[in-house]
């Protein structure tokens, strides 16, 4: 991990990764071991030597990183500093490297700071958003125990301090919490970022994040297996006895091992049918017919591991919305030829395509295949409050209507959206929730309990069909030219 965080890019000679995220199990990972002398290096040894070395190899002229600022923080403020005055002060002071302080660590509540002969330092700091490193510049900030994040507040606080630091990092650390921990859906940052450092690993993206997980296999995982305990715990064997494992093993209820010990992150305890009720869902079945045109929606869920396309189409004019789930497959390789292939076989008038979420990219490969196969496609690219419109349509056509909720923007309407009951999008809509921004919301791609990309893509194809009023379909260009 030292040499990929250390890595010198050889275009900019400065540091390849700003950015880093650790996953791994409690106390099996050895967050502290090695945090520990990361922060002492940016401290002491992180100098002019890097940059030269920059200079030499690669012929940039980088600065010299100068004197260091390097922030700590944890779940909470005294927590950051328990961490900070008991380990880090500690463990320095019965070293050689405590030589190398100018003077001793100043110890006063919300004033703590080590200080270094080269004018480097070192703090613990606040996890709230005005206060994480706000006021003064930052090169490392550091963000323990990340699953206690309950937003991004932390990061936001920290970033504005480090735009002018040539040799910037900032590096998050957690283990997946457990059930007894916290809930599911009060970690979202902490699985935003999973999902989106898995996303650029699958990509082979290497440069800007640097992401490391350590995690069983939820599928196919036996959680008694010691094998699989040694395959997931860098820590195990080292710092951690076996025997202690095993004896955790034994006591704490199996979830929460699962989750702190194996990376397996919990998602069984979350209410099912708590946005849309069961009953209300299970009368909207029909017998699946529609009129043509269709539209089509397409998502896939943030690590890009599984994608759906969804249609839509009237019943009659302007009448009740016909939802089917065409295809749910893994992965996302397989959209534009499958996509191509529905625009060749049924008359298509739009495709929905949610414009800030994971399958962004693929409107351009898609639009330059469409016109590589001389077929004329209507793309409609849903913006954050085209999603939210869409979401709430798709609700309040569901019948459920929330009176007490005061953020419900849903109007009763008398038209009603009809499936014919696929276990796939029946499951999505059983285990949807809503995540609210503002007085907006949206399906919640994290915080849901099941797979909602087939949910999505239909959301998305009723908006297409509505913009396009239902008008139109693909085309073969070539067929028109006589």
């Amino acid at each position: 991990m030292y040499d990929v965080i250390g890595e010198i890019n050889p275009e900019t000679g400065l540091f390849a990764y700003s950015d880093v995220t650790l996953v791994g199990p409690r106390q099996v990972t050895g967050k502290t071991e090695f945090l520990l002398p990361l922060m002492t290096w940016r401290c002491t040894g992180l100098g002019r030597a890097t940059a030269e070395f920059a200079r030499r190899e690669f012929g940039i002229d980088v600065p010299d990183p100068g004197p260091q600022k390097v922030m700590y923080t944890a779940q909470r403020a005294e927590d950051a500093r328990q961490k900070w005055r008991d380990v880090h002060v500690e463990r320095i002071k019965a070293s050689p490297l405590s030589a190398l302080w100018s003077k001793s660590p100043r110890l006063r509540l919300a004033a703590e700071a080590m200080f270094w002969r080269n004018g480097s330092i070192w703090v613990p700091g606040s996890t709230t958003g005005r206060s994480a490193g706000t006021g003064d510049q930052l090169d490392l900030g550091v963000i323990d125990e990340m699953w206690a994040q309950t937003d991004g507040s932390t990061e936001i606080g920290m970033r504005p301090t480090m735009l002018t630091r040539p040799w910037r990092q900032l590096l998050r650390c957690s283990m997946v919490p457990g059930l007894s921990r916290v809930e599911p859906d009060k970690w979202a940052y902490m699985r935003q970022k999973m999902a989106a450092g898995r996303s650029r690993v699958s990509a082979d993206v290497r440069t800007g994040s640097a992401y490391f997980e350590w995690s069983a296999d939820p599928d196919t995982t036996d959680p008694a297996d010691q094998d699989v305990w040694w395959n997931c715990m860098p820590a195990l064997g080292h710092t951690v006895p076996l025997k202690n494992v095993q004896e955790d093993f034994d006591d704490l209820d199996l979830i929460d091992f699962m989750a702190e010990y194996l990376g397996i992150e919990p998602t069984g305890t979350l209410p099912l049918w708590s946005t849309v009720r069961e009953q209300t869902w299970r009368e909207l079945f029909h017998s699946g017919d529609y009129q043509e045109p269709i539209a089509l929606g397409v998502d896939a869920n943030p690590e890009l591991t599984v994608a759906s396309i969804g249609m839509a189409a009237q019943v009659a004019d302007g009448g009740d919305h016909h939802l089917e789930l065409l295809a749910r497959r893994s992965g996302v390789n397989w959209l534009v030829e499958a996509i191509l292939s529905l625009n060749r076989r049924f008359p298509v008038c739009a495709i929905g395509i949610d414009r800030n979420g994971p399958l962004a990219g693929l409107v351009l490969p898609l639009t330059r295949a469409a016109e590589e196969q001389n077929l004329d496609i209507t793309v409609v690219e849903l913006t954050s409050p085209m999603t939210a419109a869409a979401c709430a349509t798709v609700y309040n056509e569901t019948g459920e209507h929330d009176d007490d909720d005061p953020r419900a923007e849903e109007a009763p309407t008398t038209r009603r959206v009809r499936h014919i009951s696929q276990p796939e999008l029946d499951s999505a809509v059983a285990g949807a929730v809503r995540k609210y921004s503002g007085d907006r919301w949206r399906w919640d791609r994290v915080g849901s309990s099941s797979d909602i990309t087939p949910l999505n893509a239909c959301t998305w194809a009723v908006y297409a069909g509505e913009m396009e009023e239902w008008i139109g379909a693909a085309y073969d260009v070539s067929s028109s030219l006589g």
